[in-house]
């Protein structure tokens, strides 16, 4: 029976042990009943697994300095964030000891464990957010190395009503703050019109995954301004200096579902104070000043694809 000994204490009875070449621990699996001493307080690794929800015994993970890394629990735990005490069966760490993030629920998925089965156990959290107290479904909280909120991955199928300087929008997937606490991100839940440095685009990713809530297809800076919007309902005209015309448009692809119908392929718009950065397929850049800009409505969400033509 093999103990390793931690910054935090000893984990029993490990299993698939790794060690980084200078000797130090890299991850293992606790085996039995063992207690880490955290800023957190008492915190017991996950040591058992079912047949069903958690099969697998995931490994407890440290940076080389000692410092946790990563660390399942054998129940869901209290932990106190910069954001409000959640409960949380997974937790991760930065190199500075700091919290990074903390899952709400740490089940896995398959064929005998569904979404709907985890869902079952999920409960609404209260979060100390920039936008205020918010009480809702996530799948976890992202904190910065300094402590501060980085953003809400929220919990698939939950919505929530949020003000945005593009004004208040309902959404899904995530939520992200810049680190003096202004709004980076949103993923839009419906098409929503906002105002960019081009003019109005209707705002929506229909391929929107949610996996994290880091990054979103609507963003803005610190003081508010669009920087990037996907969009799948509009298309983009450009008048270059020499008069060249071209138009970027959404473009469409075979369905996964359904082969006799199509679906839409988003286009992203990005925007710094000198260029405007539109990829639809390709990769295509233009000057902010030298051209001319203007939006134009799709049917549906189709249209034709990009074309060139000169005045």
């Amino acid at each position: 029976m093999q103990h390793v000994e931690t910054l935090y204490g000893t984990i029993r009875n490990v299993s698939r042990v790794e060690y980084y070449p200078s000797g130090a621990l890299m991850s293992c699996v606790a085996g039995e009943h063992s207690v880490l001493e955290t800023p957190w307080g008492p915190l017991v690794p996950q040591y058992t697994s079912d047949e069903v929800r958690r099969r697998q015994l995931p490994t407890i993970q440290f940076y080389e300095s000692g410092i946790l890394k990563s660390l399942p629990l054998e129940e869901q735990t209290p932990i106190l964030t910069p954001a409000g005490s959640m409960p949380a069966e997974l937790i991760t760490l930065h190199p500075n000891s700091a919290l990074r993030r903390v899952f709400h629920l740490n089940g896995t998925l398959n064929g005998y464990w569904t979404q709907e089965n985890e869902t079952a156990l999920a409960t609404p959290v209260t979060v100390n957010t920039p936008l205020g107290i918010l009480t809702t479904m996530v799948l976890g909280v992202h904190f910065t190395t300094a402590g501060s909120l980085r953003s809400l991955t929220l919990w698939p199928e939950t919505k929530l009503t949020v003000n945005t300087p593009a004004g208040s929008m309902v959404v899904r997937n995530g939520i992200a703050f810049h680190a003096d606490g202004s709004l980076e991100s949103v993923e839009p839940n419906l098409p929503v019109e906002v105002t960019t440095p081009i003019g109005t685009v209707r705002a929506f990713n229909p391929d929107a995954v949610g996996i994290t809530g880091d990054t979103n297809s609507l963003r803005f800076d610190a003081d508010g301004v669009v920087t990037h919007v996907i969009t799948a309902m509009d298309c983009i005209q450009v008048i270059a200096p020499d008069g060249t015309r071209v138009e970027h448009a959404p473009g469409l692809r075979a369905s996964y579902c359904d082969e006799a119908a199509n679906e839409t392929v988003p286009m992203s718009l990005s925007f710094d104070q000198s260029k405007l950065c539109i990829s639809a397929g390709e990769l295509f850049e233009y000057s902010m000043e030298q051209c001319i800009f203007s939006i134009k409505r799709t049917l549906g969400g189709f249209t034709l694809p990009k074309f060139v033509c000169s005045l």
